[in-house]
């Protein structure tokens, strides 16, 4: 199944009662301060999309207007949780969401059963501007945030099979995949 977002299109995949992307999201926001992307490269985010701050995370559908069809949204904590559970709870679920892909410093369990083949895009630390976990990190935002300074983000690590929530700084750049309601 596919849909189209800002002119690119993606295929998702329903697991229990939600549709999930299968790819995080490739739309450029920038701000005058910012621009949200790897490397500095415009042809990095054609295989892992853009990294975000929470706030621009938070506020994606409104700033794709138009260009999302109607029901695309971040997944909540909840449904982040309930994914991790469909797929063998914490310490497999890794496993599962993950894409058998040479991106990621091993394959070592990997079985993408889930197919979302979540890949190792990494985060930016925004306090030093370094991109950190390329490669071994996936982190993918949640719309639930803790306070002002924390939000929840999925984390799955490329060194085991584990996929859990994690609170992040709400300043760090992490990628999106959007869910919508079956």
């Amino acid at each position: 199944m596919n849909i189209k977002i800002n002119d690119k299109t993606y295929s998702y995949k329903q697991i229990d009662s939600l549709y999930w992307l299968k790819e995080n999201l490739d739309f450029l926001y920038t701000t005058e301060s910012s621009e949200y992307y790897y490397f500095n490269n415009f042809d990095s985010h054609n295989v892992m999309g853009y990294l975000y701050d929470y706030d621009t995370a938070y506020n994606i559908i409104s700033l794709l207007g138009n260009n999302v069809p109607s029901g695309w949204r971040l997944p909540t904590k909840t449904e982040v949780e309930d994914l991790i559970d469909v797929y063998d709870g914490q310490k497999q679920a890794g496993s599962a969401l993950r894409s058998i892909s040479s991106l990621w410093n091993t394959n070592t369990g990997v079985t993408n059963s889930s197919e979302l083949s979540i890949l190792p895009g990494g985060y930016i630390d925004t306090t030093t501007n370094n991109i950190m976990g390329i490669g071994n990190t996936a982190r993918i935002w949640t719309s639930n945030s803790v306070n002002t300074k924390l939000a929840w983000c999925l984390d799955i690590s490329g060194s085991n099979t584990k996929a859990s929530l994690i609170k992040l700084d709400r300043n760090m750049c992490c990628s999106i995949r959007l869910v919508k309601t079956v």
